[in-house]
């Protein structure tokens, strides 16, 4: 599988589109800790933040207990662990109850990575996402990879790399390259450079 290079896009748009990570310090949070990751596609981010619990460490920066407690010392944290408790008990009917303090925190980061994971899960399967494969030749296993929110902007940029490669050998050529050449270097290019949907 190929390795999506931009999910970082992804993210940065469902936190601008997630009602729920709005000044929501978890959701930041957790948006923040999955960026830079390689994952192969879109799934396998989302898989990864439903199958993630804080109570089992999931979470880089709530590992100890005193990581978790500092949480609390937080104002920006406080209120979002309210707003998921709050949705919790609007979405279910129940009140949740804690052994400890430290379990409204657990509690929260697990809701709110729940509700985000649907939230992108959302995005996806009703969204236009598509990827540009770049290869570098016809032997390369292993495309650059780049995600884009639309067909039409993954068109205008794999349209735009096809350029920009034959322009590449045109300019490296040691010698002047005809217009049919051209046309035959765009041709080749052509066929390294593609368009799929993203998963």
């Amino acid at each position: 599988m190929n390795t999506l290079n931009n999910l970082d896009t992804f993210l940065d748009i469902a936190a601008q589109r997630f009602s729920y990570s709005d000044n929501n310090a978890i959701a930041l949070d957790l948006i923040e800790q999955y960026k830079g990751n390689q994952y192969d596609s879109i799934s396998s981010l989302i898989s990864d933040i439903e199958m993630a619990n804080c109570a089992h460490g999931s979470f880089n920066d709530m590992i100890y207990t005193r990581d978790i407690e500092r949480k609390l010392c937080d104002s920006d944290w406080i209120d979002a662990i309210d707003a998921a408790i709050e949705d919790y008990t609007n979405n279910t009917g129940e009140t949740p109850t804690f052994e400890r303090v430290t379990d409204m925190v657990t509690f929260a980061v697990d809701w709110t990575s729940n509700t985000l994971a649907s939230h992108l899960r959302y995005m996806l399967d009703n969204g236009d996402w598509h990827v540009v494969l770049e290869y570098a030749d016809t032997c390369d296993t292993k495309p650059e990879s780049t995600l884009y929110e639309t067909e039409s902007e993954a068109i205008d940029a794999m349209l735009e790399a096809i350029e920009q490669r034959v322009q590449y050998v045109v300019d490296h050529s040691q010698y002047m390259v005809s217009e049919t050449e051209r046309d035959a270097i765009e041709e080749t290019e052509s066929e390294l450079v593609e368009v799929e949907s993203a998963q």
